[in-house]
């Protein structure tokens, strides 16, 4: 197809350009900030889509509500492909960022215990990635924290569920000093 660049580009992130009425096009939206958006569609008449992605804050971690494991369990479940993929996505487009992937649990069971589940999570995540978008193995870390570090107290079952979570941290590629003092290879 012929491909179509946008006139200009809104301080909003908003951005305009024309197209023939009657075709079928594919948008790609990429920016080393947001994950990628992806959209086919046919255009009949005037039209204006709103696309919205997630901007990427790199000082704080990614946590994604639908990333749960089934109790004990370290496998991927189907409702976590569609994120995973994202974040898969993005690291295929972008080759010279780094994952770190950190895995909790909350503080119920054997504290060792905690720590090798919280392990085997990341680790699943690490390999469903890898494989995934094929990427190299030293793109990617992981590591299991168990309980270790709560982000609440646990007085209800909420809190819990709260402390159970796996954290990304996608590394921008001017951060490969600092990364390599914190264990990157």
């Amino acid at each position: 197809g012929i491909e179509v660049a946008s006139k200009y580009l809104r301080p909003d992130g908003s951005f305009a350009f024309e197209l023939m009425e009657g075709s079928h096009y594919a948008m790609l939206i990429q920016s080393p900030d947001a994950f990628t958006v992806e959209k086919q569609f046919a255009l009949k008449g005037d039209t204006v889509m709103t696309l919205l992605t997630n901007s990427i804050d790199y000082k704080l971690p990614l946590i994604f509500q639908n990333i749960e494991f089934e109790a004990n369990k370290s496998g991927i479940r189907p409702a976590m492909q569609p994120t995973l993929d994202r974040i898969t996505l993005f690291l295929a487009d972008h080759p010279d960022f780094r994952l770190s992937i950190a895995g909790y649990t909350d503080s119920k069971g054997d504290p060792e215990v905690n720590e090798k589940l919280s392990q085997d999570r990341a680790e699943e995540i690490r390999r469903y990635i890898e494989h995934k978008g094929k990427l190299a193995s030293n793109r990617i870390e992981s590591f299991g924290y168990g309980s270790s570090k709560p982000l609440k107290d646990e007085l209800t079952e909420a809190d819990a569920r709260v402390n159970r979570r796996v954290e990304f941290r996608l590394l921008k590629p001017e951060e490969k000093s600092s990364a390599r003092q914190t264990g990157w290879k």
